[in-house]
């Protein structure tokens, strides 16, 4: 009986001290710091400004069945021909010629804007196994302690910068 008291007071205590991680312990983590100046530098990035206006004229001109069926095959070069190819008149290009380009600047700025990405996304599926968050590699968007955070301070700091530079549409 005395183990089985013991075995469940240890497992309360640790169970206590994994849930008392609160967003002053994560911004507080040298790695949190890390990832809070990479995400600054990578918002605030020529290449993700590039990308995000890119963006917004291609679906500006794009039907909204094309948005809606969007996916990384989706955006691949030859799937957009084919797609394009058959619902230009649904779309704002003047001629497929016109609509090829815009897709590969926009295309190409994905590819940039990806690789700077990668980066980020590195250092915070790491903070969030730190703390025990349970994630899937292909999707950074479940809610915890580390995503609230980052939300809720980092991205706060990123848009701060975007209007001090000027950086906003």
């Amino acid at each position: 009986m005395r183990k089985f008291l013991f075995a469940l007071i240890v497992y309360f205590i640790s169970f206590l001290s994994h849930s008392q991680i609160t967003e002053e312990t994560i911004l507080k983590d040298p790695d949190f710091k890390i990832l809070e100046a990479a995400a600054i530098a990578f918002y605030t990035s020529e290449a993700n400004i590039n990308y995000v206006n890119i963006s917004q004229e291609l679906f500006d001109k794009v039907d909204e069945s094309f948005i809606m069926q969007l996916n990384e095959k989706a955006m691949e070069p030859e799937n957009f021909k084919i797609w394009i190819e058959k619902n230009l008149e649904k779309t704002n290009f003047n001629s497929l010629e016109d609509a090829l380009i815009a897709h590969k600047q926009y295309y190409n700025s994905f590819l940039i804007k990806q690789d700077e990405q990668k980066t980020l996304f590195s250092l915070l599926s790491k903070l969030r196994e730190k703390y025990g968050a349970d994630i899937d590699d292909t999707d950074i968007t479940n809610s915890d302690i580390v995503m609230d955070t980052f939300t809720k301070y980092t991205l706060n700091k990123v848009y701060d910068v975007l209007v001090e530079k000027k950086l906003l549409k």
